[in-house]
């Protein structure tokens, strides 16, 4: 297992080489993924212990802004459908437990955002992501943040809320 300090820090490097828009905080023995996204409306996954109704008390948190999913879902040619369609599918008003073959979907589209990027062949996504307003590094901010989120739900076997507006 890996001290909640050297997540934190492994967390903070990790988005850190990829852009300056996001930081990871470990501060009385919770983490938490800050973003600066803005949005009208988005999507919070928040790490909590098991059976927790208080999403106040979130270890992490990472924002999904409203744009992402529409995205995924159009480039389904690039990215994995069924993650994609379960991301356009969240109710953005409600909150939704995530099961664990949710997250590992998940997290395999994160993976496949982020080797996407790093070698781009096809470089008609920069004018899917032009349509939707939506930049490369933030779209990194996000998987990455959430592969951090997954892996720490998993490891300290914790709960991932998809928490509405």
């Amino acid at each position: 297992l890996i001290c909640p300090n050297l997540l934190a820090k492994l967390c903070s490097q990790f988005l850190l080489k990829f852009m300056t828009c996001a930081i990871a905080v470990y501060f009385s023995g919770r983490i938490k993924i800050y973003e600066i996204i803005e949005d009208t409306m988005a999507i919070d996954f928040k790490v909590v212990d098991k059976g927790a109704v208080n999403f106040r008390k979130a270890y992490m948190s990472v924002l999904l802004p409203d744009t992402f999913p529409a995205f995924l879902l159009s480039s389904s040619q690039n990215f994995t459908s069924s993650a994609s369609k379960l991301l356009y599918s969240i109710d953005p008003y409600g909150d939704t437990l995530l099961s664990n073959d949710d997250l590992k979907n998940i997290q395999q589209l994160c993976e496949q955002i982020c080797k996407i990027f790093a070698n781009v062949q096809n470089y008609s996504i920069y004018d899917e992501l032009k349509r939707y307003n939506i930049k490369v590094n933030d779209l990194m901010v996000f998987a990455n943040s959430m592969q951090c989120l997954i892996s720490f739900a998993f490891m300290n076997d914790k709960d991932v809320w998809a928490v509405g507006d």
